[in-house]
C-alpha cells in the first residue's frame, strides 16, 4: 500500500511538471491526460498522454468542408452498392461469393490489395459505361462543392482508387487496371460536361421542358452524391434534426517517466485521424 501511495505522489508531481512544460507552447492547443498503469504486475506508474490537435475541420476552406461532411453519405452509398452487387447473380457481378465464407473479409482485402491491380473480366458495359458514370459523379460533386477542375479530378482519382478499388471492392476482388484508369479520367471528362448541363438547368429555375420534376430528376442523375446530401439535409432540418460532422488530425504521445525504470521514459507516438458525427 505504501508503494502505491508513493506512485500516486510521483504521478501528481510529474503531472505538474509535464503539463506545465506542454503549456509553454502557445501555438497548438495541447492536452495532457494522466493515467495509471501497472508495470510487471507489481508497481503502478503514471502514464502521460499528450494529445495535440494538428488540423480541425474548421481550419480548412469551406469547399473542402463540404466534401468531408458528405463522406458519411458516401459510406452509406458504398454499403448499399456493395449489398446490391452481392445480391446479383455471380454471372453478372463476376464476384466469387464463396470468398465471404473462406476467410475473414480483412484477409480477403489484404490478399486482393497485395495481388493487384489486374485486368478484370467485367463486361464493357460495367467497365466503360458504369465506371465512367461513377467517376463523373465524383467529379461533379467536387465542382458543385466549389472545387476547381484539377481539384475535382484529384477527388475523382482519390475516391476511385482509395475509396472503391482499394477500399470497398478490394474486399471481394483485386483492384482493376481498367477501373483505376477509366473511372477518374473518362469520368472527369464526362463530369465537366455534366457540370455545365446542371448549371444550365439551375439558370433555368431548375426546370426542363417547364417541368420542375424532370429538372430535379436529371440533377440527381448528374450529381447523385451532392443532390442526395442536399435533399437529406433539407429533410433533417424540417424535422428539427441537427447534424454536425467534424474531422480532426491529431498527434498523440504517451510517456512513462519514472526513476524506477532503467530508461528515463517509455514513449509511444501516434498520428491519427478522427471523424465525429453527431445528431
Amino acid at each position: 500500500m505504501r508503494i502505491i501511495q508513493i506512485s500516486f505522489l510521483i504521478a501528481i508531481f510529474n503531472t505538474f511538471i509535464f503539463s506545465k512544460d506542454f503549456s509553454t507552447n502557445k501555438v497548438m492547443n495541447k492536452h495532457t491526460i494522466v493515467e495509471v498503469s501497472s508495470y510487471n504486475n507489481k508497481l503502478l506508474f503514471p502514464i502521460y498522454t499528450a494529445y495535440e490537435p494538428i488540423l480541425n475541420l474548421d481550419d480548412i476552406p469551406q469547399r473542402y468542408q463540404t466534401i468531408v461532411k458528405g463522406l458519411p453519405l458516401l459510406q452509406t452509398l458504398g454499403t448499399t452498392v456493395m449489398s446490391i452487387i452481392y445480391m446479383l447473380p455471380s454471372e453478372t457481378s463476376n464476384w466469387d461469393k464463396k470468398t465471404f465464407k473462406k476467410s475473414p473479409l480483412w484477409k480477403n482485402w489484404y490478399y486482393n490489395v497485395t495481388h493487384g491491380p489486374v485486368i478484370d473480366p467485367d463486361s464493357w458495359l460495367i467497365n466503360y459505361v458504369e465506371h465512367p458514370y461513377v467517376g463523373s459523379s465524383y467529379y461533379i460533386w467536387g465542382r458543385e462543392s466549389g472545387l476547381s477542375k484539377k481539384e475535382s479530378f484529384g477527388l475523382s482519382l482519390f475516391l476511385s482508387m482509395i475509396y472503391w478499388e482499394y477500399g470497398w471492392e478490394a474486399l471481394i476482388e483485386p483492384p482493376s487496371w481498367q477501373d483505376l484508369l477509366v473511372t477518374p479520367i473518362v469520368g472527369s471528362l464526362l463530369g465537366e460536361k455534366a457540370y455545365k448541363i446542371k448549371q444550365k438547368i439551375d439558370r433555368n429555375g431548375g426546370m426542363i421542358y417547364h417541368s420542375k420534376f424532370i429538372g430535379t430528376l436529371v440533377k440527381i442523375l448528374l450529381n447523385p452524391i451532392g443532390e442526395i446530401n442536399t435533399k437529406l439535409a433539407y429533410v433533417l432540418k424540417n424535422h428539427h434534426i441537427h447534424t454536425k460532422t467534424n474531422l480532426e488530425v491529431f498527434y498523440k504521445q504517451r510517456k512513462i517517466p519514472s526513476p524506477l525504470l532503467q530508461s528515463n521514459s517509455l514513449v509511444s507516438k501516434q498520428l491519427g485521424l478522427r471523424v465525429h458525427i453527431r445528431f
